[in-house]
């Protein structure tokens, strides 16, 4: 009896996903992702130093980088 419930749960998950609306709202999904993404890009902030810890009166040696935050590329 289980393994017809479980056929049957397998079954209904397939055509459910499989069924145009889905196509559908995957579609817009992806659409309105890539809108979003053109109209306000994210960027991350990188900061590379030459130490760990550093004391009083140390100078501080540093390296930003301002990168996609998608492609990792450099902006």
């Amino acid at each position: 009896m289980k393994k017809i419930i479980v056929l049957l749960a397998v079954v209904v998950g397939m055509w459910a996903f499989a069924s145009p609306e889905v196509e559908d709202f995957r579609v817009r999904l992806v659409k309105n992702m890539l809108d979003f993404v053109g109209k306000l890009p994210q960027e991350k902030v990188y900061l590379h130093t030459d130490r760990d810890h550093y004391q009083v009166g140390d100078k501080v040696w540093l390296r930003a980088y301002l990168a996609n935050a998608i492609t990792h590329q450099e902006s």
